[in-house]
């Protein structure tokens, strides 16, 4: 998101703006392995290149914890077939 429509976000100033932790950087060289397993849910506002789109669902599926997680392995079938 653009920094100059951080105020319109939702939960700005909600009970759940605490829970909520913004990750900022280049996908294409974050290193997500801090945050293995241990997200809930994941929002994208990213690139639109394939690259880009690629590793925004690498790192998004890696981070996501159990349930979810079974979801990486449907994203990576469907990331295979746009190769």
């Amino acid at each position: 998101m653009h920094f100059e429509h951080e105020s319109k976000l939702a939960f700005i100033d909600s009970p759940y703006e605490e829970k909520i932790t913004r990750l900022y950087g280049d996908s294409n060289e974050f290193d997500s392995s801090d945050f293995k397993g241990k997200i809930d849910m994941v929002y994208i506002d990213g690139g639109h290149d394939l690259r880009t789109v690629s590793s925004d669902i690498e790192n998004a599926f890696t981070m996501l914890c159990p349930p979810f997680y079974h979801l990486y392995c449907m994203a990576r079938l469907w990331q295979s077939q746009l190769s």
